[in-house]
């Protein structure tokens, strides 16, 4: 179903022209049927994802200045649906290889250009095949950088190679998957009760639940931290972080055949629209990001394309 309105030039405007959205405006949208949400215990390996919840760690020096870092991603987690994915540090993404229909048994090679408010825009190149994965990125002085990786997928496991060092991402065990942490421990993702994983640490002779992750008809529980909920007409998905005095609404997502909808509820967020050969995101905070298959071209056009990113 599409939007009713010409949906793409009224969302652009919209970006450009105010740090919010016009939330009456998207109600007089048409939107289609989100997909069904669920748990699907999974694998990222190269960090394409758009971060919805990013989370944050804190430090402090020997001045005692404190600072606040982005937290790394983790490989293992969960695909929830509708190109959601949620790792084991509790950041929650859209899987841009989902959402571009890219596989690791196939592989692509896809351009990335990033815009923001202020700064030169950033161009890269991703070329991932069936058992390697290369970024490139085109430098300021023209020259270009490039740093790859090796990866093998098996009945097994995982490995990764970055920078002549491997290590075991994860392994298949029945109804689990293991990922190791330390020499003699290491984590799991358990099937338990029906629509119910268990989060456990492994050590000698012994296991521990830490967490639970549980999925009911239109409900996801993450780690008792987050609640995805579908509305019963489909058409909404909403995020909330669990309190023990009630829950806490983070954001609002629409979907369509072409465009995905995403905000918080004071009217920030991003919407990601659907094109020919790939996909744009925008974002009411003045990132623009575009990510489209490669052509012939190589990185010679893209320079048209920073300034119809932003």
């Amino acid at each position: 179903m599409k939007i009713a309105l010409p949906s793409i030039v009224f969302l652009l405007l919209l970006f450009s022209c105010s740090p919010r959205f016009d939330v009456q405006e998207l109600q007089g949208l048409s939107f289609a049927e989100a997909g069904p949400i669920q748990l699907t215990p999974s694998f990222e390996l190269f960090d394409w994802r758009y971060d919805i919840i990013r989370q944050e760690d804190s430090y402090s020096d020997a001045e005692g200045n404190f600072y606040t870092s982005d937290r790394d991603y983790h490989p293992i987690g969960f695909n929830l649906g509708n190109g959601l994915f949620i790792d084991m540090n509790d950041n929650l993404s859209f899987r841009i290889d989902q959402l571009l229909g890219i596989d690791y048994s196939t592989g692509a090679t896809i351009d990335r250009i990033v815009s923001r408010r202020s700064g030169p825009a950033i161009i890269e190149n991703y070329q991932l095949t069936t058992d390697a994965h290369c970024i490139t990125r085109q430098l300021a002085s023209g020259k270009e950088r490039e740093r790859c990786s090796s990866y093998e997928i098996s009945e097994k496991g995982v490995i990764l190679q970055k920078r002549n060092t491997v290590r075991s991402i994860l392994r298949f065990a029945e109804d689990a998957i293991e990922f190791p942490t330390r020499s003699k421990r290491y984590h799991s993702l358990t099937a338990g009760e029906p629509g119910q994983y268990e989060y456990r640490l492994h050590t000698e002779g012994s296991e521990k639940v830490i967490d639970i992750y549980e999925q009911y008809e239109r409900e996801l529980y993450l780690r008792n931290r987050f609640l995805l909920q579908r509305t019963e007409a489909g058409d909404e998905i909403n995020i909330s972080r669990i309190h023990s005095r009630g829950n806490t609404l983070l954001y609002t997502m629409y979907f369509s055949e072409d465009r995905i909808v995403v905000f918080k509820p004071n009217r920030t967020g991003f919407t990601i629209n659907f094109e020919d050969n790939g996909l744009h995101i925008r974002a009411t905070n003045g990132e623009a990001l575009l990510y489209r298959h490669r052509d012939e071209s190589g990185f010679d056009d893209l320079e048209e394309e920073r300034g119809s990113s932003r």
